[in-house]
């Protein structure tokens, strides 16, 4: 019994040691993991797989910036983010000449409540609105008189539909009236859109010569990062971005493009695209719902007997 009692107490004693010595040993493990961080590039990335269980709202985490001190998360939709900002810098590095959009209608005032409205209607498609607001019988559209029932207003895709929404998205100028007999005499001509007028305003003299005439070449696109295609296609490369800004028109290819316009028919050039020269020598398309042309259709507006009414569209292609 002695002899089992003393083997025991060296057994344990053995058993006391190793577990003092795996001890040390773990520690100065634990010791260098706990500072590996440190000398490890800020770059270094762990991905989090403390949880299974992941989704489009609750993706797995992925950790950088990692260090002895904080641990800052990113997910991967920020990641993505950054990424596409980076993108975008590349595709609108390059000068440009922006535009500033100019509207001289007063928030409050009667025609902006009208213009309120007749945007909402344009865009529901709403014949009873629009009809209420035409003449009886026919309008000046572009440089001809066009019959009410050919504008095919029951056609959601006609060419009227689109020219009147593009020219009333964006600002308005204040006209004196030298054509309309019928006016209200109190009443204020509105001109929308203001483009081609705030376009000769606003182009350097320099470039642009005698205003129209020479900003003829020039169109003004609309809108935030609007992308330039490679190609007159929506699934073609995105060559650069554009955000309200004056470009050149590529003057051999738009020749190829000039069409005559028929309204009532689905050939509206606000469907097609304008052949772009940006600088650098960089060329591509823009869709035309974003561009604005010199020769734009605009929509005049005047009150008659008390109530606004669309009195013509001059311009036109």
């Amino acid at each position: 019994m002695v002899v089992i009692a003393q083997f025991s107490m060296k057994n344990f004693q053995l058993l006391f040691s190793a577990a003092i010595a795996i001890s040390s040993v773990a520690g100065a493990s634990l010791a260098v993991l706990h500072n590996f961080p440190a000398r490890t590039q800020a770059s270094t990335l762990l991905i989090d797989l403390s949880s299974t269980a992941t989704s489009a709202e609750n993706p797995p985490a992925v950790f950088t910036n990692v260090s002895d001190q904080t641990v800052s998360v990113t997910k991967p939709r920020e990641m993505k983010l950054k990424t596409a900002a980076l993108v975008s810098t590349k595709l609108d590095d390059f000068p440009h000449q922006r535009f500033t959009l100019v509207d001289e209608v007063k928030p409050a005032s009667d025609f902006a409540q009208f213009r309120q409205r007749l945007r909402y209607a344009t865009k529901l498609k709403d014949m009873n609105f629009i009809r209420a607001i035409l003449p009886s019988d026919k309008i000046a559209i572009g440089y001809r008189e066009t019959a009410i029932a050919d504008l095919k207003l029951e056609n959601r895709e006609s060419a009227f539909w689109l020219s009147l929404d593009h020219a009333i998205a964006v600002g308005c100028t204040a006209e004196a009236n030298l054509s309309y007999p019928d006016l209200d005499p109190e009443s204020q001509l509105w001109s929308c859109n203001n483009i081609t007028k705030q376009l000769s305003s606003q182009a350097n003299s320099s470039e642009l010569v005698a205003g129209v005439s020479g900003s003829i070449n020039r169109v003004v696109v609309i809108g935030k990062n609007v992308s330039v295609r490679s190609q007159p296609q929506k699934n073609s490369a995105v060559v650069a971005l554009l955000s309200n800004e004056v470009v050149e028109v590529n003057p051999q290819i738009a020749t190829q493009q000039i069409t005559q316009t028929t309204f009532g028919e689905n050939n509206n050039p606000n469907n097609n695209w304008t052949p772009v020269i940006l600088p650098q020598g960089r060329q591509g398309y823009v869709y035309n719902r974003f561009v604005y042309s010199p020769s734009e259709y605009q929509a005049v507006f005047g009150k008659i007997q008390g109530q606004w009414r669309l009195l013509a569209m001059p311009g036109g292609y």
